[in-house]
């Protein structure tokens, strides 16, 4: 079975023919879903019309990606509550966006969703959004992966949506400068990430730490349960560790020292030793 429906689109009637059994028939059920299309048939006209690709791109491959689009987005949505109005401005970031990075905006949509189901408000995803590609580009990532361990990574150190682009910044160097992937450090992030925030350690000193565990074989969950270890050990034998290699743990207020700063000192103070005794061993 078939349906013919003239559509009025840029100014031109352009003939669609639909051969999908399931939809005509949700079509002819609905009287409202069939003038929900005729009006999303008139802005995808538009839509190409004023790219000057209507020409060039076959209408039915254009229709499925705009329909790929719409449902993208209501999952969106449903993920975040969002307005129609807060819809309209995501969906225009992913358009924007997709145009900027050559990525799909039904992919762009689907990261959002990702930032959605973590509990990001409309305004925020898009905040994060840009910052969520960037971090994808840069270190050749999954966008939908690297959203969700961008919203991980802003949860464990209690940072902002504002924090994004640093929060990628961070990842990214991380990532690039070690043999640890995003994917890896998002991992070991999930087990020392609460610790380190809890110790106070900085986003960026402990992905110092990891980017060095990394470099060193250890990676994943290994590099995140060896931050912790260390982290907690530093901080309940702080006075221990001191008489041991004369290096103090915490500074004169009597607060721990970074961690980084304390191994540097560690690995200073060790130099010297015999390869078995010493800290770069």
């Amino acid at each position: 079975m078939s349906i013919s429906s003239n559509i009025k689109a840029g100014g031109a009637w352009v003939e669609i023919t639909l051969r999908d059994n399931q939809f005509v028939m949700a079509l002819r059920r609905s009287e409202k879903l069939l003038k929900d299309f005729g009006r999303s048939s008139v802005v995808l006209g538009q839509r190409l019309t004023a790219i000057g690709t209507a020409a060039a791109v076959p209408l039915g491959i254009a229709v499925v990606s705009f329909a790929k689009l719409e449902s993208a987005l209501l999952a969106t949505q449903a993920a975040t509550g969002a307005t129609d109005a807060e819809m309209k401005v995501l969906e225009k970031t992913a358009l924007k966006l997709s145009v900027a990075t050559g990525l799909s905006a039904t992919s762009i949509a689907q990261l959002m969703t990702e930032l959605g189901r973590a509990g990001f408000d409309p305004s925020q995803i898009n905040t994060m959004t840009k910052s969520v590609l960037d971090l994808a580009k840069a270190t050749g990532t999954d966008a939908v992966l690297s959203a969700g361990i961008m919203a991980s990574t802003i949860r464990q150190f209690n940072l902002e949506a504002s924090d994004a682009a640093r929060v990628a910044d961070g990842l990214t160097v991380a990532a690039n400068a070690s043999f640890s992937s995003v994917e890896g450090l998002g991992e070991s992030l999930q087990y020392a990430g609460p610790v380190a925030a809890d110790l106070n350690m900085s986003l960026e000193e402990t992905l110092a730490l990891l980017g060095t565990l990394g470099n060193a074989g250890i990676q994943g969950s290994e590099a995140g349960t060896a931050l912790r270890r260390l982290s907690v050990i530093g901080a309940a034998e702080a006075k221990k560790l001191q008489k041991i290699f004369g290096v103090s743990f915490v500074d004169s207020a009597g607060n721990l020292r970074p961690l980084i700063d304390s191994l540097h000192d560690v690995n200073e103070a060790t130099k010297n030793l015999p390869s078995g005794l010493s800290a770069n061993t």
